[in-house]
């Protein structure tokens, strides 16, 4: 079952109805949360490692990820979009417009970073991959199924969604 998660740049996620903020502070996090599954360094990992918390110097949280995919539980929703299942590029063209022409593309379209709204977006592959794929495959003579031309196309979904405090993408 898919949990719709409201993503809220520079602010925070509401996961069925409870608000984890930013600048909220660890203990804020496990009242809500309850204690993580998994603490790596500075991040917290919740729900079988779908949801990612990092803490800053000062034990607040500055950065939240969402890390299922589009085939995982937790369904980011951004700006009334299901990010993980729309349409990439109709996700991008929100984030564009809402944010304004400060964004970094420096990864040729696996990932983004919305400067103004700290949002980040992260994906495996990229639509351009996909055919150049099945084509390399026939000519190894083994051709995809169509089980895995279905498979590589949810790679290109977005994989994550991450929202920072201001200024995180700098």
């Amino acid at each position: 079952m898919a949990v719709r998660v409201k993503v809220i740049p520079q602010a925070g996620v509401v996961v069925d109805g409870r608000a984890i903020r930013l600048g909220g502070g660890k203990a804020d996090v496990e009242q809500i949360l309850g204690h993580p599954d998994t603490i790596f360094e500075n991040s917290l990992y919740y729900f079988e490692n779908e949801l990612r918390i990092v803490l800053d110097k000062a034990g607040r949280v500055e950065f939240i990820e969402l890390l299922g995919g589009p085939d995982g539980t937790f369904q980011p929703v951004l700006f009334g979009l299901e990010a993980f299942q729309a349409d990439p590029e109709a996700v991008v063209g929100l984030l564009k417009e809402k944010n304004g022409a400060d964004f970094l593309d420096t990864e040729k379209g696996y990932s983004y970073a919305f400067k103004k709204l700290s949002v980040g977006l992260y994906r495996e592959s990229v639509p351009q991959n996909v055919p150049e794929m099945i084509e390399e495959a026939e000519a190894d003579g083994n051709p995809l199924s169509e089980e895995d031309i279905e498979y590589e196309k949810r790679r290109t979904h977005w994989a994550t969604v991450g929202i920072g405090v201001e200024n995180y993408y700098t």
